[in-house]
Parts: C-alpha cells; sequence; structure tokens
C-alpha cells in the first residue's frame, strides 16, 4: 500500500489514508476475462473484501490496518476497475457471472474456503456466492442489498447516467458523483470518492454494473440456500433506523440462521469508511466466532 495526499484533507483520526493502489494488485486471465485482484498474502484465514460498484475495493482501505493479521483479498468484478470481459464485451453481466468468476479467482489463487465481507452492491455478489458455492465460503457479512425493486431507484439512476453520459467517469464527472454522494462529516470525502470513481467506473459498462445494481439485481431466492454463519452488519444513527433499512426484513425471512449488527453513529452507506474501528471491530468478532 501506499500513502495517498489530499493535502490538509487526508486526515482521518490523525492518520494518512493508506490507499491500496491498483497497480499494487494483479491481473490474472480467466478464460473469458480478466479479473483484477489483491492480495495482502500471510498465513491468516483468508476474507475476500467485496465492494461496491463506484468506491470498489478502495471502500475497504481504512479498516485494513485493523485486521492484519488475516489474509485480506480484494477484486473488482468484471466491468469495473481493471477487470473486463474478453473482446470488448460491455453487456450480460449479472450476479450469476460475477458469482463464477469470483470463485474461479479463489480457485486460481489457491482459496479453498475464506470468509466473505461485502459492502453495498457487492452484498449481491456475497450471497448468490454463498448459496452457490457453500463449499468456499467460511461466513458472511453482507449489506442489505438483495433485491433492486425494494426501492425505487429509477431517480438515482437517472441522474447517475446522465452525469456519466455527458461528463464521463473522471474529471468533472467523477467529482460531480463524488458530490452528489457527499457526507458532509468527512471534508475529505469527495476527492477520494472522485478518484475511486475515475479508477473504478467506466462509461461503457455502467449501466451494466451500477445501472444493474439500482434497477435488476435480485438475490432473494439464494437467500434460504445460505448456510454459512451470516451477519448483516449495519451503520445507522440507531438500531430502530438500522432495522428499518430496505432488505433488513427479506433478510430476516430468508436466511433463518442471521445475525444483525448495527454500528451506531455511522453513516448507512459508508460506515466502513466513517467508524472503520468499529467495523472492523465487530468483523473481527465474528470472523473469530466462525473461524477454523
Amino acid at each position: 500500500m501506499s500513502t495517498l495526499e489530499f493535502s490538509s484533507m487526508t486526515q482521518l483520526n490523525e492518520k494518512s489514508y493508506q490507499r491500496t493502489k491498483v497497480e499494487d494488485g494483479n491481473v490474472l486471465e480467466l478464460d473469458d476475462v480478466k479479473i483484477w485482484y489483491h492480495d495482502s498474502g500471510g498465513d491468516g484465514e483468508p476474507i475476500v473484501l467485496l465492494g461496491g460498484f463506484t468506491a470498489g475495493h478502495f471502500v475497504f482501505d481504512f479498516v485494513r490496518e485493523h485486521l492484519q493479521e488475516y489474509r485480506l483479498i480484494t477484486w473488482e468484478p468484471r466491468g469495473l476497475g481493471l477487470s473486463q470481459a474478453a473482446e470488448g464485451d460491455t453487456s450480460g453481466y449479472s450476479t450469476d457471472v460475477w458469482a463464477d468468476d469470483l470463485s474461479r479467482l479463489l480457485a486460481a489463487i489457491g482459496v479453498k474456503k475464506a470468509h466473505l465481507w461485502a459492502d453495498g452492491f457487492g452484498g449481491f455478489i456475497a450471497m448468490k456466492l454463498a448459496a452457490q458455492h457453500p463449499d468456499l465460503v467460511q461466513s458472511v457479512i453482507t449489506s442489505t442489498e438483495v433485491w433492486a425493486g425494494l426501492q425505487d431507484r429509477t431517480k438515482n439512476w437517472n441522474i447517475y447516467s446522465a452525469i456519466v453520459n455527458n461528463l464521463g467517469t473522471t474529471g468533472r464527472g467523477a467529482k460531480l458523483l463524488a458530490k452528489w454522494m457527499d457526507i458532509e462529516t468527512l471534508p475529505w470525502f469527495v476527492p477520494w470518492e472522485a478518484q475511486n470513481i475515475s479508477e473504478v467506473v467506466h462509461v461503457e459498462t455502467v449501466e451494466s454494473t451500477v445501472g444493474y445494481g439500482l434497477l435488476h439485481a435480485d438475490v432473494r431466492d439464494e437467500l434460504p440456500r445460505v448456510t454459512a454463519p451470516t451477519l448483516l452488519l449495519l451503520g445507522a444513527e440507531s438500531t430502530e433506523e438500522a432495522m428499518a433499512q430496505p432488505g433488513v426484513n427479506e433478510l430476516r425471512e430468508g436466511v433463518p440462521h442471521l445475525e444483525i449488527g448495527v454500528v451506531t453513529g455511522a453513516h448507512a452507506s459508508y460506515g466502513v469508511v466513517t467508524h472503520p474501528k468499529e467495523f472492523a471491530d465487530a468483523a473481527r468478532e465474528f470472523f473469530q466466532k466462525n473461524g477454523n
């Protein structure tokens, strides 16, 4: 990892932000697709960190320092970052495709079983992988993302896609998207998120990735097949607010053994950024309880 400097806006809890740069990872060719991944190595149990479709793997950089005893593996699904389908294919992506890509990636790098920790749209992939490849999954920490139809996100997609189509995903386009998702309590958020967007999101695949997550993704039918210990880890101002989030009831009904954890005061979408130590501590306790 390397230190990214944002002048006076780089500080979080008086520490410089450590960014896992894409050049620190590797691109692996898996027949029909090239997948970017980063592997911290080490002898600890592997945790696969599944980021969303905008901040990507960078969203987990803040929790890394608190989980150094584990082997931390991050990736970008096909269509995002440096992960691209062969022959420029920009359509046909789905949770089935991404889960299959991830299972092949883990096999290729010698991971026989891993914990999963999903943030944002990474939750779709985590639950699909846990349902279809239970032999690969030790335990799961997931987000509320189980069905795009739980909320009408048409307006969100219209705004997101309009910015991308008119301004792209770098420069002004990235900055405007980051401002749209601004977290007021973090003055460095906009330049940080803008850089993430410029490295993760692509104009040609945005509809098949971000648009798919906002409008079409659905893993509800997979939930009863998830047998691994599963924790829904939420950020919210209060427990009551957390339990009212869309997706909570669907997960409680679909995954009978589901546990729920709440980090109060944390941002609902960027909790691992606003409260990284609290999220990491909750994750460690869960992984230790369900480890080998």
